[in-house]
């Protein structure tokens, strides 16, 4: 696991995405939406467990706040890449759209 005392987020140096290609886009895309729904799964755990709580510590309320955000932009982002699952669309498009997936990941991290 990496160590990330002390840096912010949006300073890490991002993957690059040089291993995916046009042969293998559709893996990587499928296994995206995969995280994206466990991720979609436990954040909704999380935050049904939050709200039905009668105890909220007000120094955890900005955490559930990020969490639902966090859920909220990977649902759109799910939403999308399902809908676009079986169409012909442009590499450049898919791999944006990838590229999302990690940005939102890292922003929320």
């Amino acid at each position: 696991m990496w160590d990330m005392a002390g840096k912010d987020p949006l300073d890490i140096e991002k993957p690059s995405f040089t291993s995916v290609t046009e042969s293998n886009i559709g893996q990587v895309e499928k296994e995206a939406i995969e995280k994206a729904n466990k991720a979609i799964t436990v954040l909704e755990g999380a935050i049904a467990a939050w709200e039905m709580s009668e105890e909220k510590p007000a120094d955890l309320a900005p955490n559930f706040e990020k969490y639902k955000k966090f859920r909220d932009e990977l649902a759109q982002w799910e939403a999308e890449a399902l809908k676009s699952q079986g169409k012909t669309e442009a590499f450049d498009k898919r791999l944006r759209r990838l590229q999302d997936f990690v940005e939102i990941c890292y922003k929320y991290s």
